[in-house]
């Protein structure tokens, strides 16, 4: 989908100084935080998103939301994500350094977008012949 002219502010400068922050990430890897009691329960979708300077950020979609969102969102594609929350990035896991992380509300708008943003997630593709 294409989007009117956007300036998307770079993952490294947002912070929790202001809401109007417009974004654009490559979502490079998404799992569940589950219970830890019950680990059929999930809490939250969690998710790794990389802008094109190669900045990471977590995203967190609470469970109650799930069913709100309309935006069936994949790894290995690129969004443009505005109306967030940011939270410090704190706790007990932390899958960026990044002092903030994304929280996804019910205002939250995620669009995919057609990008030609290379990432390099440091992850390289092998051959058969390489590994051995």
């Amino acid at each position: 989908m294409a989007l009117p002219s956007v300036d998307f502010y770079k993952v490294r400068n947002v912070s929790a100084t202001r809401d109007s922050w417009v974004i654009k990430v490559f979502i490079n890897r998404i799992w569940y935080v589950t219970h830890e009691y019950n680990p059929k329960d999930f809490l939250s979708l969690e998710m790794l998103g990389i802008d094109s300077q190669g900045s990471k950020t977590q995203l967190t979609l609470y469970k109650y939301l799930m069913s709100v969102m309309q935006v069936a969102i994949r790894e290995g594609k690129v969004y443009a994500i505005k109306k967030f929350s940011m939270i410090p990035n704190g706790g007990r896991f932390r899958a960026t350094r990044h002092n903030y992380r994304i929280v996804l509300q019910r205002r939250t708008l995620i669009t995919r977008v057609e990008c030609d943003m290379l990432m390099n997630t440091g992850l390289a593709p092998l051959t058969t012949s390489a590994m051995w």
